[in-house]
């Protein structure tokens, strides 16, 4: 008598199996053939794939060869071959033992190569580990069968049980009896590759039937016909033609150089759809770039479906490089950004604030109102302001956003007034619309816009304090006529990518490319010298070359280009206060018009200096003040603007100074701050009733790095000197 379990598991399961088996393959041959692969990883790792690949695919050849004569040749033919039972189960033994223990060192590799390894796991998906798992089992259970059961238990007759059950099936007799006795480890492995052929047409494992050996019997030329549009989960009329068309006869001519081949055509309408478009539109990529790199974008049905540089820029002229093609992948990729499901289209608050807004507007009932209650409250201020940088965001309505944030500025303007209001928009490259709408709107009412500077807190802040305005950058395209570039603190391959080809054609000019990087960047492939500091050192590799650089330009000998450059560009003659402290002196701020009792406009905002030629105390053009006088002196111009005559702005005060008087500054390092105490000139001011100390800044330069000119103080002697300062010995 059959048990019902037994019905089911060796009548109905294994035409279930065999149905799916074929018919999924079929189906996905229909309609996924581009999925129809084995997604190699060969790229990804090649030393584990080439081992554990071999040994599988080798050793589960034989195994399979092994199974189809087992299984579904009866021991009658091989008996009549010559072959009795007890060779043909040592041979089954030898040889199926042997090869399943490669093949099952092969699937170990192979497993263990797609867990272990960063790279694969991460393109892996739950189906290719559920492949591997169940080839694992089925292989243990047969390797037990084969090698301990059959051996060291009692040698069992597959062929006439088992092997005589799937002939049953397979010429639709099924005969459940053959298993009703069969072992239980014999049983498992036949399940678990019920299992492993349900799966089959659904993994990676369809890849086993692609094999081309009907390229054998292709032609040298081949001609497709116009197919029809597929429609998805339909089936053509010609489905059958298309499964099997590599067995039809062909269309052959030119001496059958030439074919026409019967292949399915529809996937090309996917092709010529995705490149339609209903009209191009003028851009650039929002991105917090500010490339502003001019687009043509491709629109179908309000949707951007592609997009492509534009290469209409104006020409540089003959004798410079041309801007286009200008983009980057960041840029060319913007578009699937615009639909991606991760981009944020609604505003966020820290869940925090909004609780504590939600809590207070219920119980004051007015905007302004809650939010004095949560701000005022040192310990509901303290909650939302100690939950920053923690997460916590939450999605929230744009009315209820609007409604806090009207509240909260409202609040500070009757409270501090307009001006305690400091805001940023979006930086004019990334949108005008947007930066032009915020900017306005602070303005009217009476807050104070931030430069973006501010807002990124990334401002190379030697521009502002050497030259007077947020930042002197240059052309690009001016990085051609430059004959010596030093890259520092920028992946220009990276980060200005439209940019980067005017740094490489420079250097077809002849022009040497410095960079300095603490590791191998993108940018470092330009360099002719490459400066690699260790991690947080560079600041003392600026430091000591600054250092030579006054050192052997400014004192040891003047050179007159670089004498010049720095008094009518910079604030190196600009006289300083110094301010008694102890028994040594500190700098303190610039000596202004208005300390001199000048009668001129914006007095407090105009620095001054000493004219080499007549000895006096000037106010040149050019500071902070003249901006807004009106005077029409906001230049450079080396001149006095009282007088209009020229000046020569004395850079030092040696040999023109009163006294030497002690200064102390702080170099920085591991431990600390670290006090310095030098000498440096000064001249003695006594204007009204006010006494000043003043020098310039260049002296107080030199005293901070440490170039010695023979003052007192604690100087190094030489390049070597161990004494905290920023020469080259002690930052190497």
């Amino acid at each position: 008598m059959v048990a019902p379990l037994d019905e089911v598991l060796w009548v109905s399961l294994p035409y279930i199996v065999i149905v799916v088996f074929i018919g999924g393959h079929v189906y996905r041959y229909a309609v996924d053939q581009y999925a129809w692969t084995s997604k190699s990883s060969e790229l990804l790792e090649k030393r584990w794939l080439n081992m554990g690949s071999q040994l599988f695919h080798w050793g589960i050849l034989i195994v399979i060869l092994g199974h189809i004569i087992g299984l579904l040749v009866p021991p009658g033919v091989t008996q009549a071959m010559g072959v009795t039972t007890e060779e043909y189960h040592k041979m089954a033994i030898v040889l199926g033992g042997a090869s399943g223990l490669v093949a099952y060192l092969g699937a170990w590799i192979l497993f263990l190569r797609r867990l272990l390894i960063p790279r694969v796991r991460k393109t892996s998906d739950a189906t290719d580990f559920l492949v591997l798992v169940l080839i694992l089992i089925t292989m243990t259970l047969g390797l037990y069968n084969t090698l301990i059961y059959d051996i060291f238990v009692h040698p069992f007759p597959y062929r006439s049980t088992i092997g005589a059950w799937l002939r049953s099936v397979l010429v639709l007799q099924p005969n459940p009896n053959y298993m009703v006795n069969v072992p239980i480890t014999f049983q498992l492995h036949i399940i678990f590759a019920y299992i492993l052929f349900l799966i089959w047409p659904f993994t990676r494992l369809v890849h086993v039937w692609s094999y081309p050996i009907f390229y054998l019997r292709r032609a040298w030329i081949i001609y497709r016909r116009q197919g029809g549009r597929r429609w998805l989960f339909m089936l053509r009329a010609n489905f059958i033609k298309e499964i099997f068309r590599h067995l039809l006869p062909r269309e052959k001519f030119n001496n059958n150089w030439s074919e026409i081949d019967n292949a399915d055509r529809a996937w090309e309408d996917l092709y010529r759809n995705r490149w339609q478009y209903d009209k191009v539109v003028r851009s650039t990529h929002g991105v917090n770039c500010t490339g502003s790199c001019s687009w043509r974008i491709y629109v179908k049905d309000g949707i951007v479906v592609w997009e492509h540089q534009a290469v209409d820029y104006p020409t540089n002229g003959p004798n410079m490089p041309e801007y286009e093609p200008r983009g980057c992948p960041r840029g060319a990729s913007f578009s699937w950004y615009i639909y991606s499901p991760l981009r944020i289209k609604h505003p966020y608050v820290r869940g925090e604030l909004m609780r504590l807004w939600r809590e207070a507007l219920s119980k004051t009932g007015d905007p302004v109102r809650a939010w004095e209650y949560i701000v005022t409250n040192p310990e509901l201020a303290n909650r939302y302001k100690s939950a920053r940088g923690k997460g916590g965001f939450v999605r929230a309505s744009w009315d209820e956003v609007l409604e806090l944030i009207s509240a909260a500025l409202i609040y500070t303007i009757k409270t501090y007034g307009p001006d305690r209001i400091f805001g940023f928009t979006p930086i004019p490259a990334m949108s005008m619309v947007s930066f032009s709408s915020g900017s306005r709107f602070l303005e009217l009412i009476g807050g104070v816009m931030l430069s973006f500077y501010d807002w990124y807190a990334d401002l190379p802040i030697a521009s502002p304090q050497v030259w007077g305005e947020q930042t002197d950058v240059h052309e690009s395209a001016d990085w051609f006529n430059s004959m010596y570039i030093i890259v520092w603190g920028t992946n220009i391959a990276m980060t200005r990518t439209p940019d980067a080809h005017f740094l490489a054609e420079a250097r077809y000019r002849g022009t040497k490319v410095v960079v300095v990087t603490t590791d191998y960047t993108d940018v470092t492939k330009f360099a002719d010298l490459w400066i690699a500091p260790k991690p947080g050192t560079d600041a003392a590799l600026a430091m000591s070359m600054v250092h030579v650089i006054l050192r052997e330009f400014y004192v040891d000998r003047q050179v007159e280009y670089f004498i010049n450059y720095v008094k009518k560009y910079t604030d190196l003659p600009f006289l300083v206060i110094l301010e008694k402290s102890g028994d040594v002196y500190i700098p303190s701020r610039f000596l202004r018009a208005s300390d001199l009792g000048l009668n001129v406009p914006n007095a407090e905002w105009k620095t001054v200096v000493l004219d080499l030629d007549t000895k006096r105390l000037v106010i040149p053009n050019g500071s902070i003040g003249f901006r807004w006088s009106n005077e029409g002196k906001w230049n450079l111009k080396l001149e006095d603007s009282i007088t209009g005559k020229p000046i020569d702005p004395a850079l030092t005060l040696l040999g023109l100074h009163d006294d030497v008087v002690l200064v102390r500054t702080y170099v920085f390092d591991e431990r600390g701050p670290i006090p310095i105490v030098r000498g440096v000139p000064v001249k003695k001011l006594n204007v009204g009733n006010k006494d000043f100390i003043v020098t310039t800044v260049y002296d107080l330069l030199l005293a901070h790095v440490g170039v010695n000119r023979g003052l007192p103080g604690d100087y190094p002697s030489s390049y070597d000197d161990p004494k905290p300062s920023h020469r080259p010995g002690r930052n190497q």
